[in-house]
């Protein structure tokens, strides 16, 4: 179920302003690394290699009782501290899955009736501690909020994935590869679905987060899936409306978070490099032809669309690079520059479309993606 950009203002209410910021900061927060120490919990408690026993559980009843109460209290100061102080241990580096599991076993049950309250606040505390715990558990919860009428609480469900998705890079994680991987598909699919540009964008950032799980080989197909996933809803989105500076703005973000991207390079897993090369490769030539539409219509190009021109040529060429096709790409190095210091609008177009198509044939593409591409150029 999506939702339109142009909802009524009366839904902007004070509650939902309140449920955004606490969720950016949470976001903000938690990607901090904490280590075992004045956490509140024994650190055998929070290393446990296993499940807990019946007196490590009552321990952490016994924490996490009264926070909770405080967490759907009235008291702004005494949320906060909730929050975090419930967030805390889970996101130590040492942090084990037993723990995470054992702390939610003890949380979930108030943190549901926080999320059944209809309290934009409320349900956003709840969610990025849900976040924080990382654990099977969780992800229908996040799965209830994301099509939520109020677009607060959608952003809420994509930064508790976010969260997720961190947790699982910072510390054993709690889900398997599979279940990871379920994971970001969902994401992308809520993502694709979403109409409202701060909403889809917080579902590019969970999906790029999902991009730095390094747990070892077995995982390595999360870290492929999370690149192919957040590359396709980019241009997605982009496809929507070329012009939109939101979408405009995402598009430029994962084309810097690929051109740096470790699993590129030396650190990435056996078998990582090409499949994620494919994606970005497939990503900069949709957006070299979906950026240049105003070209092509005769129009001027704005700074953002110059720049996803010159950035996605970049991709492209790190792109071909990894996977060993640079040799295949056509000529266009120095074009595109030239086009844009020479505002010559016809050659950039021309160009951008060149070294798209390039790409494509280059790669061998096909299927959807293939077809996505001569759209691109062809608009």
């Amino acid at each position: 179920m999506g939702h339109t950009e142009s909802q009524p203002c009366s839904r902007w209410t004070r509650a939902t302003a309140a449920a955004l910021l606490i969720a950016s900061l949470a976001a903000s927060q938690a990607s901090a690394q904490i280590g075992v120490g004045n956490l509140g919990l024994p650190r055998e408690i929070i290393t446990a290699p296993v499940l807990l026993t019946p007196e490590q559980e009552r321990a952490v009843r016994a924490y996490v009782e009264p926070l909770l109460a405080d967490l759907a209290g009235d008291d702004p100061e005494d949320r906060s501290q909730a929050r975090e102080r419930l967030s805390d241990p889970v996101r130590a580096e040492s942090a084990t899955a037993a723990f995470r599991q054992g702390m939610a076993d003890a949380a979930l049950p108030a943190l549901i009736a926080m999320i059944e309250s209809g309290d934009a606040v409320a349900i956003t505390n709840a969610m990025q501690v849900v976040g924080d715990f990382a654990v099977a558990d969780c992800v229908p919860l996040i799965e209830r909020l994301h099509d939520n009428p109020n677009p607060g609480l959608r952003v809420a469900s994509a930064r508790a994935t976010l969260l997720m998705f961190e947790a699982m890079a910072n510390a054993a994680p709690a889900l398997s590869a599979q279940q990871m991987r379920d994971l970001i598909r969902k994401a992308e699919q809520f993502g694709a679905a979403e109409t409202h540009t701060h909403v889809s964008d917080a579902w590019l950032r969970a999906l790029a987060a999902a991009g730095s799980i390094r747990q070892g080989p077995e995982y390595d197909s999360v870290v492929i899936e999370a690149w192919q996933s957040t590359a396709r809803l980019a241009t997605a989105k982009l496809a929507e409306d070329p012009i939109n500076e939101r979408y405009q703005q995402s598009a430029l973000r994962v084309a810097d978070e690929l051109l740096f991207l470790k699993a590129l390079g030396d650190e990435g897993g056996p078998g990582q490099a090409r499949p994620i090369a494919e994606a970005a490769a497939g990503f900069a030539a949709e957006v070299l032809g979906l950026a240049t539409i105003a070209a092509r219509d005769g129009e001027a190009l704005d700074e953002k669309s110059v720049g996803l021109v010159r950035v996605a040529e970049r991709v492209a060429w790190r792109a071909a690079e990894v996977a060993g096709n640079s040799d295949s790409l056509p000529g266009t190095s120095g074009r595109i520059a030239g086009a844009v210091e020479g505002n010559d609008i016809g050659e950039l177009a021309t160009t951008s479309r060149i070294l798209a198509l390039g790409l494509k044939s280059a790669f061998n593409m096909r299927g959807e993606q293939a077809e996505r591409i001569d759209a691109a150029v062809a608009r």
